[in-house]
Parts: C-alpha cells; structure tokens; sequence
C-alpha cells in the first residue's frame, strides 16, 4: 500500500545569501512517495490502490490542500498555470506573502499536493500576479507597487525557483494575464505599463531577458495580456473607456488596425478559439455584467454580447480557458458565488452549457480558471477560520 505522500517536509533557510537567490520555503523530499517500489499509477492499478490526492468530480467542489488558520491578509489573489505534471497555483491570502502550491494530476483525475506551500515572495506590495507554463518550467511575475516594477521568478511544477529572480524597473503589471507562455518559442510574454503606454517584454525558458520593451499599445492598461494565434500573437488591453485588441507577428509588427470596443473595459482577456483562427475576448463593464466578443482579426469583431450578470446580479473578473469542448468562461457573482459557462469559437453558447452558478460560499476570496491536458478546473481560496485551496473540474456531461 501507498504511504502517504510528503512524509516529511525540509525546511530551507536562505541566510546571508542575495534576494531571490536559492530556494526558499519549504521543499519536498525528492520521492513523492515512500514506498518507491510502488509509486506509480500502473502500480496502484494493479494492486487496487487509489492514486494520492482527492478525487475530482464533474461539477463538485472538493478542497484540495488546507493551509492552516487564517492570518490576516491584506490582499488576496490566485493565478494558475497547467504544467505537464499537473497545476502551479500562485496564491496570496495573509499578510504581504506570495506562494506556491504544486499539484500532480493522477488519472481519475486526482488532484495531489505534491509540494503544500512554498513562500515565493514575502515582501510583495500587491495581490496582482500572472503565471504561466512551458512544460514543467514556469514564470511568475509579480507587480511591485513600491517600485515600481514587477518581479519575475522561474519555477518548476512545484514552485521551487529554477534560476534567480529579475525584474522590470520601467513599468508596473496589470491585469491576472500579464505573463504568456509561448511554447513554440521557448519564451515567455510580460506586458507592463508605465501609465501611457503598454510594452511587451519577453523573457527566455530561464526568464532572462530577451527583448523589449516594444510598443504594445499607446495607452496605459488595468489589465492587459496575450494570446498565441499561429505563429502570430494577439494582444488585449482595458481601462476605464475601452478595450483594445491587437494582431501582431512574432517581431510584434501590427497585422491590420487595433480593434477598440467602446466600453469600460476590466479584467480584460484573450484566447485562441480551438480549432480555428477566432480569438474569444472577455471582460466586465461598469453596468454589472461580463461580456464578450469573438472573430478572426483578418475583419472587424463583431459586436459584443453579454454573457451573464445585470439585474438582479452583478457579474464580473471573467477567466478564459481554452480545450477541445470549447472555451470555458467564468465569472464572479455578488453573493460569494462562481458561475461558468461554455462558448464556442464565435462565442456562442457551446453544448447547451449556458451560464451557471457552481459554487457559493461567503468565504471565497479570489479564484481562477486554468487547464491541464485538455481538462479545465476551477481554482480558488476559500477563507473564514482556516485558508484554504479549492478545486473543480468542469466538464460537458
């Protein structure tokens, strides 16, 4: 039988050595698993062991890993990014820290800890992060309002630093999708701001510089972030009048005209429709609901529509994420409560999958939406007495 997984845990601790240099947290031992002659999923097969972790479910909340008590926060957020092992979830929920929890996916799908909690950044200044993945590798940025700029840090899938970390001094991040992952290229995407304009960064598999800045948008962004398309990429932007999107190339040359949408424009986002040439774009307006758009930039985006929200409920913080079934959206709603539904590559609702309320609880305090093979899950940190990591996979039943 299986022991259980992370039967030990060693503390390391960095002195005297240069900030973001080294691991830092706590680091797993090497094996997952105690019992090294039967750690695989063939084993536990063949001798009737369940894999570790918690099952999931379509459609069902389960918590994946519980923190401890609650401390004191003094902001909240969470981004996740699919790595070839399973999910990097950054997260914030006491104090100034920033960390990491590495998740392996087991067939079933079950979702386990692989490595609890690792403390990533403990002076960070705000909430606003965005990760990403190219295989096991990750890159976290962080925006440094004290800066201002943004840190970036290389991790692997268990959120253990792969190589120091660097930073941006000209611009600050907005937005939950700031860092891309272009895995044709091996390199990373950082969008910033220096309140006029908006620059693309990119960054190598090891998060060293590699180009920019280069013009992404003439105007500063509360959120901005970018989507690969081919070997081309498109860039989105919002603020308080609009949203922009953007084709370029690979050297980030335009491809015909930026798009505006004339509306207030938060948490802007988007992605590469599957199978096609579409991009599908989200966001939230000032009038309580998420909307969205979707074409192939080749032409004008057709016009915009509302996907949940307005009276009685106020809709907002939409997330994208892409696999075979069709784009997953999801939303906030007041009342502590998570909805989602399915779009298909014009935007359209996709499967008979139209918006639905999946989880309430006052104790949610920031989530987010991200895909492992071609399966998405919900993320999210629920906080009352404990803090604590929740998860759901959605699927088409």
């Amino acid at each position: 039988m299986r022991a259980p997984a992370l039967a030990s845990l060693l503390l390391v601790v960095a002195s005297g050595a240069a900030a973001g240099c080294g691991r830092v947290g706590y680091e797993a031992l090497p094996d997952d698993d105690v019992d090294a002659a039967d750690d695989t999923d063939a084993a536990d097969a063949a001798d009737g062991d369940a894999p570790p972790g918690v099952q999931a479910i379509c459609g069902q909340a389960v918590m994946v890993q519980d923190f401890g008590l609650a401390q004191a926060a003094t902001f909240y957020g969470i981004d996740v990014a699919g790595t070839n092992t399973g999910f990097l979830v950054a997260w914030s929920a006491g104090g100034d820290d920033v960390n990491a929890t590495g998740i392996q996916v087991h067939p079933g799908p079950y979702l386990d800890v692989i490595q609890p909690q690792t403390l990533v950044e403990p002076n960070a200044t705000s909430g606003t992060m965005s990760i990403a993945a190219i295989g096991n590798a990750a890159m976290l940025g962080i925006d440094d309002t004290a800066g201002p700029g943004i840190r970036l840090f290389a991790l692997n899938e268990r959120g253990l630093e792969r190589s120091s970390q660097k930073y941006i001094d000209t611009d600050r991040a907005y937005g939950h999708a700031f860092v891309t992952a272009d895995p044709t290229n091996s390199i990373f995407l950082v969008l910033g701001s220096n309140g006029s304009a908006t620059n693309i960064y990119t960054r190598d598999y090891d998060i060293h510089p590699r180009t920019g800045p280069d013009a992404a948008f003439a105007v500063g962004t509360e959120s901005a972030g970018a989507t690969l398309i081919g070997g081309d990429y498109v860039f989105m932007t919002g603020n308080s009048s609009n949203c922009d999107v953007k084709k370029t190339d690979a050297s980030f040359a335009a491809i015909g005209s930026s798009q505006p949408i004339a509306m207030t424009c938060h948490n802007a986002s988007a992605v590469a429709a599957p199978g096609a040439t579409n991009v599908v774009a989200g966001w939230n307006c000032d009038n309580q609901q998420v909307w969205v758009t979707a074409g192939d930039l080749s032409g004008a985006l057709p016009a915009e529509r509302s996907v949940a929200g307005g009276s009685p409920d106020t809709a907002s913080n939409p997330r994208l994420a892409v696999t075979t079934e069709g784009v997953w959206y999801a939303y906030q709603l007041d009342g502590g409560r998570i909805g989602r539904t399915l779009l298909d590559a014009t935007g359209n609702t996709a499967q008979g999958l139209g918006p639905s309320t999946v989880r309430t609880s006052s104790a949610i305090k920031a989530y987010d939406l991200a895909v492992h093979g071609d399966t998405a899950f919900l993320f999210w940190i629920e906080q009352a007495t404990r803090t604590e990591l929740w998860a759901m996979k959605l699927c088409v039943p």
